[in-house]
């Protein structure tokens, strides 16, 4: 048995899933998934996809709170503050905390422990996201692959692939509701590329990604490509607003309603960006982002980081 908790925004937790869904598929080995309802993303799986197909292997994918197993392990510090924030766990949920908890070291791949290598390997990386995600993959296959091999269960906290990418994420398709805005937006593409352009709370991005550079980059397209056309994902209404000022008809793009995580619609309307990115021609993404990688990913089609 695998117990995998994914942590992180939209695209780190499925990046994360579908690494695990081939390796638990390749090792036959049941895979339970703890999602977390937090900060980062305050929606359940099901909420955005429909049920993954892997008859090989048992998939469950659970709702648990924040901080979830870690903070409800026994002790008197986590006691204490569990009972004066009234968290409270069902019985299926504190089954779990108790087989985890009792795990030997060599059976976990921490948070703490993969967030080091990964920043040991790639900290200062101005490579994209899929050559870093290469070499961390490479860097901790013998792990990863020992840790499959064991007849012990397993229990990994991740945001990052621990395994090469197969099938662009063929697995993950969103509920009907999200299918029929995605086709009512990519009916209109023609000559379309896409425009990621992740704002608020991504430093990196904005530091290397700026909005100057993504207009230089449209302006160079429409001189060889008179018929042009962008679809554009971003997070910062302002960005957005400039686009359309500037390019008027030629920038297609989502009625996204909230950016806030906690809420659900959202996230839906992040799955809603993600999915008309990749059916676009080309993805020009944000630097280090991994919405721009993953939408590429699952159209199988190039992804430029501007910068």
């Amino acid at each position: 048995m695998i117990y995998l908790k994914v942590r992180g925004g939209l695209c780190n937790r499925i990046r994360t899933l579908d690494s695990l869904l081939i390796l638990s598929a390749r090792y036959n080995k049941d895979l339970t998934v703890l999602w977390p309802l937090d900060s980062a993303l305050n929606v359940s799986y099901h909420e955005l996809f429909q049920p993954v197909e892997n008859s090989r292997v048992k998939l469950e994918i659970i709702d648990c709170p924040p901080g979830y197993p870690e903070k409800y392990y026994s002790g008197i510090c986590n006691m204490i503050k569990n009972l004066v924030k009234g968290r409270i766990l069902d019985q299926r949920l504190r089954s779990i905390v108790k087989r985890l908890e009792k795990l030997p070291k060599g059976s976990v791949l921490s948070e703490s422990y993969l967030d080091k290598l990964y920043n040991d390997i790639i900290a200062h990386s101005s490579s994209t996201v899929t050559l870093m995600d290469n070499f961390f993959i490479k860097g901790i296959k013998n792990q990863v692959d020992n840790l499959m091999q064991s007849d012990k269960p397993v229990y990994i906290n991740s945001c990052y692939r621990l395994e090469e990418l197969e099938d662009n994420y063929g697995k993950f398709l969103p509920q009907g509701e999200i299918i029929e805005k995605i086709i009512g937006t990519t009916d209109r593409f023609k000559n379309t590329y896409g425009l990621h352009i992740r704002r608020t709370d991504h430093t990196s991005a904005k530091v290397h990604s700026s909005t100057e550079k993504f207009i230089s980059l449209i302006e160079d397209i429409l001189q060889n490509e008179n018929d042009a056309t962008f679809f554009l994902s971003t997070d910062d209404p302002r960005t957005k607003s400039e686009l359309i000022k500037k390019y008027g008809d030629r920038i297609i793009y989502n009625d996204i309603q909230s950016f806030d995580r906690n809420k659900s619609e959202a996230a839906k309307e992040a799955v809603l960006d993600l999915f008309c990115l990749s059916k676009t021609k080309k993805v020009f993404g944000s630097h280090h982002s991994s919405f721009s990688q993953v939408a590429a990913q699952i159209g199988n089609i190039p992804e430029i980081t501007v910068k």
